[in-house]
């Protein structure tokens, strides 16, 4: 039996004694779970915050129709929870594409744990029932890493909407497309490439995306989420659909802000935090509303706004988990998830740049 195989039944044990444990851990109250490990709570005042300053974002993001919850999380005490229009803390919210940021944590764990040798393994090695021709030969060079930097060369997000409609077994058919460059040459927004992650990590580890995510990830932060979604292969999207409340996706920015350490426990490596976070792409010039000097490091994206560094999950409709490590500070947000763009998330950045930021003493 190899070392892997092996690691998969340890876990998958584990992950039964872990959810009985889990499971002891919850109070109920009113028939809501509320989880012993939820967040401590201070004044603004005490952790360096202009209280004054926080009431008039506040009442700013209740103005905005689109809004669901606005969370802020100073020296690990949650110092800000609002949620509007009829959302409340129990509530789970989909939170679309910063699934990637979770996605791309679990590379770095499967990667520390000895699943993964290198992020420069070839993506095509993971599937080796798949026959190669003339066509594959760029194929051939894609890696773990550019999957990770969205620079593998698979087309953007055009084609994953169409492909994630017509076809049985979506990891087939994004690796039946044609690449548009050189891998590692530019970079192309695609879900494509996050979900190709799920299913090398599948493959990796011998468990499916979620089962590794509760063993190594989402109980030790005691994280529950409502659903995460499959294809119809029933592969977890690697790019979309984790079901969660914003409190419990706090922690991963905690865990972050932390260095990778959940109390004397290394969850991730200092080292797969300081690459992740860091521009990984080198493009220049870009901006997102406030957010100036804007790239993409493995999955998350990183820039500065009103001078402050930053790094982003970022889901589509704005769901936002900012994370400013010179600050020790989360800043959370979920929002309605449009069929169109109105620019919805240019308007929640401008609501921390002008009313939460500048609340900093």
């Amino acid at each position: 039996m190899n070392c892997n195989r092996l690691q998969s039944l340890i876990a998958l044990a584990a992950i039964m004694i872990a959810s009985l444990v889990f499971q002891s851990c919850h109070l109920f109250t009113n028939d809501k779970i509320i989880n012993i490990y939820d967040w401590k709570t201070d004044d603004p005042e005490n952790q360096g915050l202009n209280s004054e300053v926080l009431d008039e974002a506040v009442s700013r993001a209740k103005d905005l129709e689109f809004m669901h919850s606005l969370l802020i999380i100073r020296n690990d005490r949650l110092v800000v929870e609002e949620y509007y229009n009829d959302h409340f803390s129990y509530d789970y919210f989909n939170m679309a594409s910063a699934t990637k940021s979770v996605m791309s944590t679990l590379i770095g764990i499967a990667l520390n744990g000895g699943y993964l040798t290198s992020l420069d393994q070839k993506v095509l090695s993971f599937f080796p029932e798949r026959t190669l021709t003339a066509a594959d030969s760029l194929k051939q060079k894609m890696t773990i890493r550019h999957l990770l930097t969205m620079t593998a060369g698979i087309p953007g997000d055009n084609s994953w909407e169409v492909i994630n409609i017509e076809n049985s077994n979506l990891i087939d058919g994004i690796l039946d497309l044609n690449l548009i460059n050189e891998p590692g040459e530019r970079f192309t927004y695609s879900s494509s490439q996050t979900h190709l992650l799920s299913a090398i990590l599948t493959r990796a580890t011998g468990l499916n995306t979620k089962t590794f995510a509760e063993y190594k990830l989402f109980t030790p932060l005691g994280i529950d989420i409502d659903f995460w979604d499959r294809d119809l292969a029933g592969v977890y999207y690697g790019s979309t659909g984790i079901y969660s409340k914003p409190r419990n996706y706090a922690r991963l920015g905690q865990l972050f802000l932390n260095n990778g350490k959940l109390g004397d426990n290394q969850i991730i490596s200092k080292a797969w935090i300081e690459q992740a976070t860091a521009d990984q792409t080198h493009r220049i010039g870009r901006t997102m509303g406030e957010i100036s000097k804007v790239n993409y490091g493995f999955n998350w994206w990183v820039g500065e706004m009103d001078s402050f560094e930053c790094f982003y999950a970022y889901g589509y409709g704005g769901q936002f988990m900012f994370c400013f490590p010179e600050l020790n500070m989360i800043i959370i947000t979920t929002a309605d998830i449009p069929t169109y763009r109105p620019g919805n998330e240019n308007k929640i950045i401008r609501l921390i740049s002008d009313y939460i930021l500048p609340a900093i003493q």
